[in-house]
């Protein structure tokens, strides 16, 4: 009975961790996902234009909007939602195979 309260305790353990490390990767990749939106938004009010704005105002505000780099950054390196499926699907798939291909000895004395 302690072998199977342990393996659970370990697995419970793991997710844990797991998800505390993968939530600011999630949060930097949300935050990257709402700037490129809100330059594409920029954008495409530019195109419907402001009737009483000069046409040098509204370059330097299209300039302004596309040389933004709006994307969050973990230990320098841009973070995007893509990125972090991939790796998350990645790695999901390597603890798949590896399961079933019996790297993992679990042996449950009851």
């Amino acid at each position: 009975m302690t072998g199977v309260l342990f393996l659970i305790a370990a697995i419970m353990y793991i997710i844990l961790w797991t998800a505390i490390g993968l939530f600011g990767f999630v949060q930097a990749a949300r935050l990257s996902s709402a700037c490129r939106s809100t330059v594409k938004v920029a954008l495409q009010i530019r195109s419907f234009g402001y009737p009483d704005a000069s046409p040098m105002e509204v370059d330097s505000f299209i300039l302004y909007i596309t040389s933004q780099k709006c994307s969050a950054k973990l230990f320098r390196v841009p973070i995007y939602s893509h990125y972090v499926w991939a790796i998350v699907s990645t790695g999901l798939i390597a603890v798949l195979v590896l399961v079933e291909l019996g790297f993992f000895q679990i042996s449950l004395k009851l």
